[in-house]
Order: structure tokens, then C-alpha cells, then sequence
């Protein structure tokens, strides 16, 4: 008995001792969530400062969540990882145990691991598996992560020039941004999505985005931040010469407004760039001589060759222009020189690129090889250390039991000595009184029954009482189920209600842009001329109309625009079917037959929404794109 007694001690106070090390786990994984927002570093100190008592002493889920929560401050405060063990065991761990949104971040931070590793293709599959995780339509999804995985991918994209899933990447990223409520990173993707159009040579769409993200940024009054949309657009206008005007606009604005210029009206080096799109605005003007002065500009003590690329080039056009042998001589030299060692560093980075898929498939199958090693030596470890457990427990258990039996025996045995010498003394004794208990027996019995009289009669008062309770707490629980019932009645009227007013407000919203666009001179000019078969629209009307679906419709007519970039007939009827033209009105404006115009819708209709058919066109837009009659 005294065996068990300290064995349940024992299990008792690691029992406590466990409960008190998850509690204060707890409580100090709570105090580093709540500085992870917005003092990540003090959050990564806590962490950190409590590595080996963590590491040491905690319980397996709480060791796991330390690890994660270590891992994102360590991502927060741009610390490099250098080995993938640690997030490889946790997402293991979270994929058994997690939960979806859980098993987001623990992928998430192990494609972070590949990013700063330089396994580029490891950490597209992790990110890939991160966003797999969750179902985007929950409630409780965590969407800031998940537009952070996008954004990861569409930077990792970018760096190997794929651009087609980098823009993929940037509208995902854009779109759980504004589910996230984060209308200044949403921003920050879309104006990432416009200069990767440029790159892709698509400038109608780039301009498009471009502006339609600036003036969002300007409604938030996100000053500062809209920059990041105002430097594309430059450089877009500036390689235009009937934009000009606008780029000026833009650049006045960048030199009154932003905070990059320091006390003596100057740009860091990162920024200089800025000097070579003021050069070639000057540059198209005619201007040489200022041109020159902003080429000159961008250069800036200790700057490697790829950044004075754009100086070279546009001082070697400057003097192409003056007809200067020797300038043109000298620049041309150092622009080929300083191309030269661009695509040097490019052809480093894409080899860098191509070793690292390399090397990360040569690493996948050693890893592959020493885990099925380590699970043998595992699996015999544990065999041999299970069967030593159980012969060590039985042999000791044998033992204890047959010592038990032992001094059991012993004490039966002294128990019944003393038994037969006290029965004997008892039994003199009870001879001896045996008279006087006989004669007390009857007094004995009379007490005994007036105090089972008693007992009885305060069992049945017992008895009333508890019927009684259970009856009241019979009563309580119908009420308290009652209550529940009409709580939830009442939570599921105020959802009901809630999605009734989200719905109301996005067609609210839709319809102001519908009759903002149907308001707008351009649509009431073309509607009031529809009819009239020698009416043509000019270059103007075609700018002023593709200008009012842009900012009413800017996501339908990108859309648009890339998919039949090389058919403009094609944007052109699809522009009549927003205004909700009739077939012959159409063929009218375009010069063309009815039967052309038809087969021009069915064309779009197949290509955007895959039906075989022109009639649904509209029907589709209007589905799709929130358009209103």
C-alpha cells in the first residue's frame, strides 16, 4: 500500500509540475503574439531569452508553437534562416495537430526557410502547400497570411523572370489583402502588378492599373505610399511624347510631395533612377542641356556599374544628338561596359538559380536515403528499449509481489497466536458475564429500536428534500435550455441580417458605378448618336470611352484588353456590349456587317466565359463585372 501511495504522489506532482510549466508557456507565447504586430524585435528578444528552458522543459505543443511564433518574429525582423530541420518537424507537427490556419503559417515560414536558403523551387512547393491548408471561404481564415504567401511567390517569380505567375500571384495577393481589410498592402500589389505589365510590354494595361491604383491611394490619402504607383506611370509618359504633360504633372508632384528628398533637395542612391525619367522628359523636349545636368545626376560616389547604366545611356544619347565623335566615343564604351556587367550578374543570378534547383534535388534524395536509415535504427531502438521496459517491470513486479505474500504470511500468522490466547481469556470473561448481558440485552434492544424509529423518519424527510432539488434543477435546466434556444434564434436573424446588408451594399456600390458610367458625356454622346447610320466616332470619343470603362470597370477592361491585345475590332464591339448596343447600332459604328458584329460577340463570349454563343455576352459581363442596364 505504501508502494502505490508514493507512485501517486509521484504522478500527482509531475502532474502539477506540468500544468504549471504549460500555464506559463502560455502566458508568455501570448505576450509575444501581441508584440509581434508591432514591436517584432522585442517580441524575438522574449523569445529568445527563454530558448533553453523552452527547448528543455516544455511540452511537446508548446515546444512546436514556441518554434513558430520564434520563426515569424524571426521573418519579421529580416534575420536569414540557415537550416530547415526546425520548420520541417513543426509543419510535420501541425499538419497532425494544427489547425487549417496553423498549417498556413508553419508552411508559410518553412518556404521562407527555402527562400533565405536559396532553394528557390522548395520554397514554391512549401507556399504552394501553405495556401492548400485553408479554405478561403471560412470565416476564421487567416487571410494576412495568406496574402503574404502570394506576395512571397510573385517576388520569387519576379527574380526568375516569370512573369505571367507573378502577375497570377499579385491579383491572389491583392484580392485576401482587401478581404484582410489591408487596403494599403492591396495597394502596394497592384501597383507591383502595373510595372510587371510594363515589363511584359503590355503599357495600355499597366497605365490602366497604374492609374486606377494611384487615385485609390490619393482617396485614402496615402500621400507617401502612392510613390510606389507614381514612378512606373513616369516612366511610362516620359517614352510617350503625347504624355509628356502628364509626366511632368506626376514629377512636379514627386519633387513638392514626397519625403525621399533630403534637406539640400537630393535623392538617396536607391532613388536616382528618377533622374534618368527627368532626363529623357527634358530629352523629348529638346532640351539637351538639362537633359545632360539630370543624366549626370543619378551617378552618386561607390555605385557599381548596373546603376550608372542609366546615366551611360542617356548621356551617349545627349551627345548622339550633337553629333559629339569623341563623347559619343567614351560613353559608348562605358554603356556597353556597364551592360556588359549587367548581364554578367544576371547570367550569375540564373546560374546561381539553376544550381540551386540542382542542388536542392541531390539534397531531397540524401534526405530521403538518411530518414529511411534513421527510421530502421529508430524502429530497433525503440523494439529493443520496449522490450528491456517490460522485463525490467515484470521482474520488478514479481519481486514486490512475492515479498507482499511473504510478510503476509508472517503477519497471519502472529495474528492468529494472538487470536487463540485473547479467545481464550475472552471466552473466561464472557462466561463470567454472560448473566449481566442477558439481563442488559433487553434494555439494548429497546434503545436500538427507538434510534432506527429515528433514523427512518429522517431518511424520509431526506428523501422529500431531494425530490424537491431534483425537481428545481429539472426546472433550471429547461429554463437555461430555453434561453440557449432563443440566443440562438436570435444570432442566426442578426447573421442573416448582416449578409443582407453586405449584399445591399455591394450592389449599392455597383449601381453609383453604373450610373456614373452611364452619366458620363462620352456613353449619353455615343447612346443619343446610335441610330444615326453616318455617325463615326473619332480618336477622341474612342480615348474619352475607353477612359470611362477604365475607371468604372478597370478589372473588365484589363481583361479585355489582354486577351485580345491583337484584335481590336474585337475590344471595340465588346466596349458596344457594355453600352448595351443592338447588333445593327454596332455594325453602324464600326463600319462592318451585322453578321460580322455576332460573330465578334461569340468570339468574346467563347473566349472570356466559354460559351459557344453571342447572345449571353451581356448577360455574362453584367454577371461577372457587376454591370448595370
Amino acid at each position: 500500500m505504501q508502494c502505490k501511495h508514493i507512485i501517486g504522489f509521484l504522478v500527482l506532482s509531475l502532474t502539477f509540475t506540468a500544468c504549471g510549466r504549460h500555464r506559463q508557456a502560455e502566458a508568455l507565447l501570448m505576450q509575444a503574439d501581441s508584440l509581434m504586430a508591432s514591436r517584432p524585435d522585442a517580441a524575438y528578444a522574449l523569445l529568445d531569452s527563454v530558448g533553453d528552458e523552452a527547448r528543455g522543459t516544455w511540452g511537446r505543443a508548446d515546444r512546436m508553437r514556441y518554434e513558430l511564433t520564434l520563426a515569424e518574429a524571426m521573418n519579421k525582423t529580416y534575420q536569414d534562416f540557415t537550416t530547415d530541420s526546425v520548420m520541417k518537424r513543426v509543419a510535420r507537427y501541425y499538419d497532425r495537430h494544427g489547425s487549417a490556419n496553423q498549417q498556413l503559417k508553419a508552411h508559410y515560414l518553412l518556404g521562407c526557410t527555402y527562400r533565405d536558403m536559396g532553394e528557390a523551387p522548395a520554397a514554391i512547393n512549401a507556399w504552394q502547400e501553405a495556401v492548400e491548408r485553408v479554405e478561403t471561404t471560412s470565416t476564421d481564415c487567416d487571410y494576412k497570411t495568406l496574402y503574404r504567401v502570394y506576395g512571397q511567390m510573385a517576388e520569387l517569380f519576379h527574380k526568375r523572370l516569370l512573369f505571367s505567375d507573378e502577375i497570377q500571384s499579385h491579383i491572389l495577393a491583392t484580392r485576401y489583402a482587401l478581404l484582410a481589410q489591408d487596403t494599403l498592402n492591396a495597394l502596394f500589389f497592384q501597383a507591383k502588378m502595373g510595372s510587371t505589365y510594363i515589363l511584359i510590354n503590355k503599357q495600355d494595361s499597366a497605365e490602366c492599373i497604374l492609374k486606377n491604383t494611384l487615385a485609390t491611394y490619393e482617396r485614402h490619402d496615402f500621400i507617401q505610399q502612392s510613390f510606389a504607383a507614381v514612378s512606373p506611370l513616369i516612366y511610362l509618359y516620359v517614352h510617350q511624347p503625347d504624355h509628356l504633360a502628364e509626366a511632368k504633372q506626376l514629377m512636379d508632384k514627386y519633387e513638392a510631395l514626397s519625403n525621399d528628398f533630403n534637406e539640400h533637395h537630393e535623392l538617396p542612391p536607391s532613388k536616382r533612377q528618377y533622374y534618368y525619367y527627368r532626363g529623357m522628359y527634358y530629352e523629348q523636349l529638346g532640351q539637351l542641356d538639362s537633359a545632360e545636368r539630370c543624366y549626370r545626376k543619378v551617378y552618386s560616389p561607390g555605385m557599381d556599374y548596373v546603376s550608372k547604366d542609366p546615366m551611360y545611356k542617356g548621356l551617349l544619347s545627349v551627345f548622339n544628338q550633337r553629333h559629339q565623335a569623341d563623347s559619343i566615343a567614351k560613353y559608348a564604351r562605358l554603356y556597353g561596359e556597364a551592360n556588359d556587367s549587367s548581364v554578367a550578374i544576371k547570367d550569375r543570378e540564373l546560374t546561381a538559380q539553376m544550381t540551386a534547383t540542382y542542388n536542392y534535388s541531390r539534397a531531397q534524395e540524401e534526405t530521403l536515403r538518411q530518414t529511411k536509415k534513421a527510421a530502421r535504427i529508430s524502429l530497433w531502438l525503440v523494439v529493443t528499449i520496449t522490450i528491456s521496459i517490460i522485463i525490467s517491470i515484470t521482474a520488478i513486479s514479481i519481486r514486490l509481489r512475492y515479498k507482499r505474500r511473504q510478510k503476509a504470511k508472517q503477519e497471519e500468522l502472529a495474528h492468529l497466536r494472538k487470536e487463540f490466547q485473547d479467545t481464550r481469556e475472552r471466552l473466561e470473561n464472557e462466561n463470567k458475564s454472560l448473566s449481566k448481558l442477558s439481563k442488559a440485552r433487553q434494555n439494548v434492544i429497546s434503545l436500538i429500536q427507538t434510534e432506527l424509529n429515528s433514523l427512518a423518519e429522517k431518511s424520509r424527510s431526506y428523501q422529500v428534500e431531494l425530490m424537491e432539488a431534483q425537481h428545481n434543477y429539472s426546472h433550471i435546466n429547461k429554463q437555461y435550455d430555453e434561453l440557449v434556444q432563443i440566443h440562438k434564434t436570435e444570432k442566426e436573424q442578426l447573421e442573416a441580417k448582416i449578409e443582407e446588408l453586405k449584399r445591399e451594399s455591394s450592389i449599392n456600390a455597383e449601381l453609383a458605378c453604373a450610373q456614373q458610367f452611364n452619366a458620363s458625356a462620352i456613353v449619353e454622346k455615343i447612346k443619343h448618336n446610335a441610330t444615326k447610320s453616318d455617325y463615326t466616332l473619332d480618336e477622341e470619343d474612342w480615348h474619352l470611352l475607353r477612359e470611362a470603362i477604365c475607371t468604372c470597370y478597370p478589372r473588365l477592361m484589363a481583361n479585355i484588353q489582354s486577351t485580345f491585345a491583337n484584335k481590336p475590332l474585337a475590344i471595340q464591339a465588346c466596349m458596344f456590349v457594355i453600352l448595351k448596343l443592338r447588333e445593327t447600332d454596332i455594325a453602324n459604328f464600326m463600319g462592318i456587317s451585322k453578321q460580322y458584329v455576332s460573330n465578334l460577340k461569340r468570339e468574346i463570349n467563347l473566349l472570356l466565359f466559354n460559351e459557344d454563343s453571342g447572345r449571353t455576352l451581356y448577360r455574362n459581363l453584367e454577371q461577372h463585372y457587376g454591370l448595370f442596364s
